[in-house]
């Protein structure tokens, strides 16, 4: 393996330990998606009765969700997959460089052609043409397309190929 390869990687590794910890911040026992939930049941509770008199306790984050909204962890998680990403495309940029230069060094030089005979030996010979007597003709489709009450009339545009012998 070479150097970017490698290189490469070590970014995906990285990058898959980043997503990790915001999988984690996101789905753990408590995360912001359990809170996200408790908070959306809480507030259709709270419409249910609201009609009612009385307080409405509503549903409030632990104090570890409420610092991750507020230090914005989720956010620079994704910043940080985010930049780890454009870093993984950049090596991918180089190594299809390397490859098509790679390509492009190997690439076959086409054949000489100095004479028919080596066209043909290269390219193949053309098909024959078709036997004498055969003729195929072109007529423009006659149909018009009928009109409703929405739509005008209008002439098919089509061709019909019709193929025949030339007789004398």
């Amino acid at each position: 393996m070479d150097d970017l390869t490698k290189t490469k990687l070590e970014k995906l590794e990285e990058q898959k330990k980043i997503s990790d910890r915001l999988n984690d911040v996101l789905n753990r026992e408590g995360g912001l998606v359990q809170t996200s939930d408790r908070v959306c049941k809480n507030l259709v509770a709270a419409v249910a009765v609201s009609k009612r008199p009385g307080f409405f306790e509503y549903f409030q984050p632990s104090d570890a969700v409420q610092r991750i909204y507020q230090t914005g962890e989720c956010g620079a998680l994704v910043r940080k997959i985010a930049r780890t990403q454009q870093e993984i495309d950049a090596i991918d940029r180089e190594l299809a460089e390397k490859k098509a230069v790679a390509a492009s060094n190997n690439a076959a030089i086409p054949p000489a052609v100095a004479n028919l005979d080596q066209w043909f030996s290269s390219y193949g010979k053309p098909k024959e043409a078709p036997a004498p007597g055969v003729m195929t003709s072109f007529h423009k489709e006659t149909k018009i397309y009928g009109a409703t009450s929405h739509h005008r009339a209008f002439k098919s545009q089509a061709l019909t190929m019709k193929k025949g012998r030339i007789t004398n």
